[in-house]
């Protein structure tokens, strides 16, 4: 297009008539022609890319399809949860890992991504299938993608199994399983992680609790030991022993009904159950006290065994004074053997229980006792008489029936009493204790202060 002035040919540049000679310049495109077209085709450029990507899919990609080539790439990537959710609550930091047979992604969400996923109760957990959608970051080590879109957070949790605990194998790795057992203890190992030990009658396991599932998904009350629970959680592996980790703190419920925790047997059957739990009922034919404890000789029909009561059970029993000979007990603890004598050893205080007490019996005089006694666990009934001192304790002669025996009371035992001083000759008592012989003679020693009993004055 000339740019002079076609009648005094002076320079008109884009003007449309001669600011000189007033000459009209027809034929020259106008520039507000040009502005309209160039703004007409830059929304008509807009328009065109906007449905195109409207009507675009998000390319779907496995862990394992992930490359160096991909990085900032905007894509759909499909897993299961191996990892996580780990949860900052200062600064509502997300992270989970996403795995295939042949790669994994670590997904992260910042703050406002997360706490849309906190709104919408969009929370994945270990076993979830998880489709997420972001921006992918490759560098050294396990790529990255970044959650930017919440909305489109896709989350697949497979129904849960009902399991006894002995079923569940390193096979069972990010399955869902339903648990019901009796809580037997709890541990930290280290801060952020509660381990409880739930045991049913096919055997234990232990419960993971990660702080970042209760910051999650709401406070957890911890269970008490002994109380029967029911947990759902996803089967994880610690140096390839299975167990249950909790995904969500509603997943785990105390139950009213107690959920048996040992299959009960005779004791004739307990020699091929070495290591496992029982449940055995017995009388008590023998209690034998040792300085680690308490060793009772229980006995059914089919046989004598040994219930062997470490002295932190012992000192926890709640009923000491039920524990007489002829009392029935139901025991439950796990069976051992030890220099070729079965012995069944409770782990807690509530394994063991007095069932029913010894059918009474009217007490032996001391004249009634021989050394075919010696070792048993007698009551006796006489008058005390010579009192004697010594450095561990205190005896009397007790008296009655035409014959005499060594009451021998032990420091500890006699400081025990109600009134010590109240034991004086002339005193008519009545004594349970463990007959013995010390230098010919005979002594009833009882094990404590409740097994001597003040009948009369003189």
């Amino acid at each position: 297009m000339n740019a002079h002035c076609p009648s005094c040919g002076r320079f008109v540049g884009p003007y449309e008539r001669c600011p000189y000679c007033g000459a009209s310049l027809a034929g020259r495109l106008s520039l507000r022609v040009l502005k309209l077209s160039a703004l007409v085709l830059t929304l008509a450029g807009f328009a065109l890319l906007w449905f195109v990507a409207v009507r675009s899919s998000i390319p779907t990609l496995s862990p394992h399809e992930i490359e160096r080539t991909m990085n900032l790439a905007y894509v759909r990537v499909e897993g299961l949860v191996t990892k996580g959710p780990s949860y900052d609550p200062e600064t509502a930091y997300l992270s989970f890992r996403l795995e295939d047979d042949g790669g994994q992604v670590q997904v992260i969400a910042y703050a406002s991504e997360t706490r849309a996923l906190l709104e919408a109760g969009s929370l994945p957990g270990l076993g979830d299938w998880v489709a997420a959608v972001g921006t992918l970051r490759i560098r050294e080590g396990t790529p990255t993608l970044i959650l930017d879109a919440p909305h489109r957070l896709a989350i697949t949790r497979p129904e849960p199994h009902p399991r006894a605990v002995a079923e569940i194998g390193p096979q069972d790795a990010f399955r869902r399983v339903t648990v019901r057992g009796q809580v037997r203890g709890n541990r930290q190992p280290y801060a952020g992680l509660t381990l409880l030990r739930l045991r049913d009658a096919t055997g234990e396991i232990e419960v993971a609790i990660p702080d970042d599932v209760t910051a999650l998904t709401g406070p957890l009350e911890m269970p008490s030991i002994g109380q029967a629970v029911q947990v759902t959680g996803t089967v994880t592996l610690y140096r390839d022993r299975p167990q249950i980790s909790l995904t969500d703190a509603t997943e785990i419920a105390s139950l009213k009904e107690p959920v048996p925790i040992a299959q009960p047997i005779p004791i004739a059957g307990l020699g091929n159950r070495v290591g496992r739990w029982v449940e055995v009922r017995g009388q008590v034919r023998r209690l034998s006290p040792f300085s680690a404890g308490l060793k009772v000789t229980l006995e059914d029909s089919t046989g004598q065994a040994t219930l062997f009561l470490w002295q932190s059970v012992y000192e926890a029993l709640t009923d000491l004074g039920a524990w007489q000979e002829g009392a029935t007990v139901v025991a439950r603890g796990e069976v051992n053997r030890y220099r070729g004598e079965v012995e069944v050893v409770p782990e807690l205080a509530d394994d063991v229980r007095v069932v029913a007490p010894p059918e009474a019996q009217p007490p032996l005089s001391p004249g009634d006792l021989s050394i075919a006694l010696l070792g048993r666990t007698v009551e006796v009934e006489g008058v005390l008489g010579e009192r004697r001192s010594f450095s561990q304790g205190v005896t009397f002669r007790l008296q009655g029936g035409g014959g005499t025996v060594v009451l021998l009371l032990w420091q500890e035992v006699y400081q025990a009493l109600p009134d010590p001083k109240a034991l004086r000759p002339g005193v008519r008592v009545r004594v349970r204790g463990k007959l013995d012989r010390y230098r010919g003679e005979l002594e009833l020693i009882p094990r404590q202060s409740h097994d001597v009993q003040i009948i009369s004055e003189p």
